[in-house]
């Protein structure tokens, strides 16, 4: 018998400890081997990054809507998405105080989480002043943003990698490889984004 074996080069192997990060996972692991097909270079992309900017995302969309709950899990088009929209940092721009697979991490922090934004919904129902709601929300996003960042630190506005400075999208879009459309290959972009799509991203950038 003739055995072949055919080596090829690749990032470690990562473990997300049944976070239900696979949709960011296997989106990054799929980009890291096509930027290295293009260019040579193994380059190490931060899931933490891409995970922080969802739990962000969901908890503003949680708190637009009543008895709508944080989860885990997604697929690979929303992780196209957020790295068309926000871009993602290499690995070793950005370290989180604890990661999100850590033990007990994921629990404590989705029932925090979830906590809050029952608390909102409830004050949210109970007053009839449209202002004071709005201020409810606004008091209700910066917390449970504080709540994520209170386990992770906060992701860097820029960074400088190799003598140059980026932002998370700057670097996605000057490395990202030829032919890389992200959720185009599925879904033709629309013009121009929503206003409450924008909107949610401004308010995750704060």
């Amino acid at each position: 018998h003739t055995k072949y074996t055919h080596e090829i080069q690749v990032t470690p192997i990562r473990n997300q400890c049944g976070y239900g990060g696979c949709w960011i996972y296997g989106t990054l692991a799929k980009l890291e081997q096509e930027i290295f097909e293009e260019t040579g270079k193994i380059t190490n992309l931060s899931e933490q990054y891409l995970i922080y900017k969802s739990l962000v995302f969901r908890s503003f969309d949680a708190l637009e809507t009543p008895f709508q709950l944080v989860q885990q899990g997604g697929w690979e088009t929303s992780a196209e998405w957020m790295l068309e929209h926000v871009g993602i940092l290499p690995a070793e721009a950005w370290t989180p105080l604890r990661p999100f697979e850590e033990h007990g991490v994921q629990q404590r922090l989705m029932t925090y989480l979830n906590s809050r934004i029952s608390k909102f919904h409830v004050e949210s129902a109970a007053e009839s002043d449209p202002a004071r709601r709005a201020l409810l929300k606004s008091q209700a996003q910066t917390e449970v943003k504080e709540l994520i960042e209170a386990y992770t630190g906060t992701p860097p506005a820029s960074f400088n990698w190799y003598g140059k400075d980026y932002t998370p999208l700057s670097w996605m879009k000057e490395h990202r490889p030829d032919g890389w459309n992200g959720v185009q290959v599925l879904y033709p972009p629309a013009p121009e984004l929503p206003s409450e799509l924008k909107a949610l991203i401004a308010l995750s950038e704060k």
